[in-house]
């Protein structure tokens, strides 16, 4: 964003369009009440956490995925062009940072993030889980997510190697 950007027109467009999601969408972060029905759930190999819903039928549970929408800010997204700021980094990932434009919806969507944040601490063992990462862009709240390029071989002991160089 820079002196050219208009930044009162992608707020009232980014306004309208989770507006729109929030009204017609039913798994969207800035809508999900139902805190108490969840159950975080581990599965192995690769080892991840999923996070489950009572199913229809109230027998089973599924997966449920959320959405929430904002304007990136900031991102490291392939191709890696420059080296990491100088650090031995542990992981390869990917990152994209979003602000909400100050749309009252992005901030209930990250309250959301933080209440669901502390689901799984309270199950993830200590040190293995990321820590959320809200910042500042402009003035405005931000929220960074980040996805590894691989698994960890003490994550999937039996997964096919992939060389990379």
């Amino acid at each position: 964003m820079d002196t050219f950007y208009d930044f009162e027109g992608a707020k009232n467009s980014l306004h309208a369009y989770i507006q729109n999601r929030y009204e017609n969408d039913t798994y969207q972060l800035s809508n999900f009440k139902d805190i108490n029905t969840l159950k975080p759930v581990l599965s192995e190999k690769p080892t991840y956490w999923r996070l489950t819903i009572p199913a229809a039928d109230k027998t089973e549970t599924e997966e449920l995925v959320l959405s929430m929408q904002g304007v990136i800010v900031n991102k490291d997204l392939p191709p890696i062009l420059k080296t990491p700021n100088g650090q031995c980094q542990p992981v390869l990932r990917q990152t994209v940072e979003l602000s909400g434009l100050d749309c009252d919806k992005f901030k209930t969507c990250v309250d959301t993030l933080r209440d669901l944040h502390q689901i799984f601490v309270r199950l993830v063992p200590e040190g293995d889980m990321e820590p959320l990462a809200f910042s500042q862009f402009h003035g405005l709240d931000t929220v960074e997510f980040s996805t590894r390029y691989f698994t960890s071989r003490h994550d999937d002991p039996n997964g096919t190697a992939i060389p990379f160089n």
